[in-house]
């Protein structure tokens, strides 16, 4: 939580402030600060494999979630978001879909239900070059459950 939660705060106030209302692709300088927190966000999640987010409970007769792991759904929920308010921009976009590839690792099955929403999003925004990005996280996740 202290690594995600001062991350989370700033996509907030990022969105809150500085993105006008009914701008669908964002200053440079927004666009460039988002891209970094981002990228920032996928390359921490590489320290928490998927391996790591089950503990077991009553010596192995289920499993929970800890707060860490509902942290990166919120960073997940964050990122989506900021795909949402920014349709438009194409380096947001190859961001997301990097940072998808990372929560399916970090998440696994947890991150399914927020699959169907954001590569419909970003089917529907992408460029010809973003297709075959979209196709590779769309294989990743079939491959992967």
């Amino acid at each position: 939580q202290m690594l995600l939660a001062p991350l989370l705060e700033q996509v907030q106030g990022i969105l809150s402030t500085l993105v006008p209302a009914g701008d669908q692709l964002g200053p440079p300088f927004v666009e460039s600060a988002l891209c970094h927190l981002i990228t920032c966000l996928g390359h921490l999640s590489k320290g928490f494999p998927v391996s790591t987010a089950t503990v077991a409970v009553g010596g192995g007769h289920g499993s929970r979630r800890d707060d860490t792991w509902s942290q990166w759904k919120l960073a997940l929920e964050a990122t989506l978001n900021i795909s949402y308010s920014l349709p438009l921009n194409q380096p947001i976009h190859a961001r997301l879909i990097f940072f998808l590839h990372r929560m399916v690792d970090c998440l696994g099955p947890e991150v399914l239900p927020y699959l169907p929403p954001a590569i419909r999003h970003l089917l529907q925004y992408c460029s010809l070059t973003e297709f075959n990005s979209v196709i590779t996280l769309l294989n990743q996740v079939i491959i992967r459950f």
